[in-house]
């Protein structure tokens, strides 16, 4: 969502000094996280509610889909996409 602001930041860089950048990108983290937060809090509160074995499982499968994703991008893979 901030791409297109952080783009225009960095193109300029000596018009644009490091306080800005920096001050930019800290306002992102912490409102996207703040929004990740106030969501897993949602999510948990309405998981709570009820919980059956179908949404544990469904828990467990997604936890390792995530922690697949994060390896694959921590290791990456020298396979390129063909098109």
């Amino acid at each position: 969502m901030c791409g297109g602001i952080a783009m225009a930041l960095g193109a300029a860089p000596e018009a644009v000094g490091y306080c800005v950048r920096y001050s930019t990108s800290s306002g992102r983290l912490t409102s996207y996280g703040l929004a990740g937060g106030l969501v897993g809090a949602i999510g948990s509160a309405s998981l709570s509610l009820a919980t059956t074995r179908w949404n544990e499982i469904l828990r467990l499968a997604t936890a390792l889909v995530v922690v697949l994703i994060g390896l694959r991008l921590a290791f990456g893979s020298d396979r390129k996409c063909s098109g």
